[in-house]
């Protein structure tokens, strides 16, 4: 099962969440559209696509952020289920 959140990926207003057990791979298949149906934008990078970038508005209250990490959460849920 892959391990998210270990090592360093984004900092600052570009956050992102590392999945360093995807490395060599070609990745766990992020769900970015899963992410987008429900309002969370994201975009997959690193030289793995092991890297998941969060795209946050402008203007982010603290509940607005946890609900996002909520979806996230569930997004990434299923993916893990699958494997």
């Amino acid at each position: 099962m892959p391990r998210l959140g270990e090592g360093e990926a984004g900092a600052g207003f570009r956050p992102a969440v590392l999945c360093p057990a995807a490395r060599g791979s070609d990745g766990i298949g992020f769900p970015a559209a899963d992410c987008h149906r429900n309002g969370v934008l994201i975009e997959i990078g690193g030289h793995y696509s092991n890297v998941a970038r969060f795209l946050p508005p402008l203007v982010l209250s603290e509940s607005l952020a946890k609900r996002g990490i909520e979806i996230f959460a569930d997004a990434v849920g299923k993916v893990e289920s699958t494997l």
